[in-house]
């Protein structure tokens, strides 16, 4: 008898776990797709796909070098990304930070950056959900 109890108790739980999950693999996860290309060039951007870790006190730090001493420092926790630049003009006041609830609304940002080192500006676009090509 304990055992049927157990049984449909585990399997109750389940259940309850089961529709709590809203995609195909269980979890909805949040990304944020970073792209720069440098203004005037016809070369391919340099892109990264960023996506925010589930666990609390969980971050994902991804540094992207764009040329000319210029960096982008991107810090993903459980409830945003924060996107810093070094080796720019006018450091911080092209830092950005975006939550969860605005990458789940479909959320896009674009800035210039420019290095200053050499004076050369970068075209930054932030949005919502990586987009993968499959080969």
């Amino acid at each position: 008898m304990m055992r049927v109890v157990r049984s449909i108790t585990a399997s109750c739980l389940f259940l309850v776990t089961l529709a709590a999950c809203n995609s195909e693999t269980g979890l909805s996860y949040e990304s944020l797709s970073f792209s720069a290309l440098e203004t005037g060039s016809s070369g391919a951007p340099i892109t990264r796909c960023i996506t925010l870790p589930h666990l609390i006190g969980s971050e994902v730090d991804s540094d992207i070098e764009l040329g000319d001493a210029l960096a982008a420092h991107l810090i993903a926790m459980r409830d945003d990304v924060a996107l810093t630049f070094t080796g720019s003009v006018g450091a911080g006041s092209d830092s950005r930070s975006i939550t969860r609830e605005e990458l789940a609304d479909d959320h896009t940002d674009q800035l210039s950056v420019t290095s200053s080192a050499s004076g050369h500006s970068y075209s930054i676009t932030l949005t919502s959900k990586c987009t993968v090509t499959k080969p």
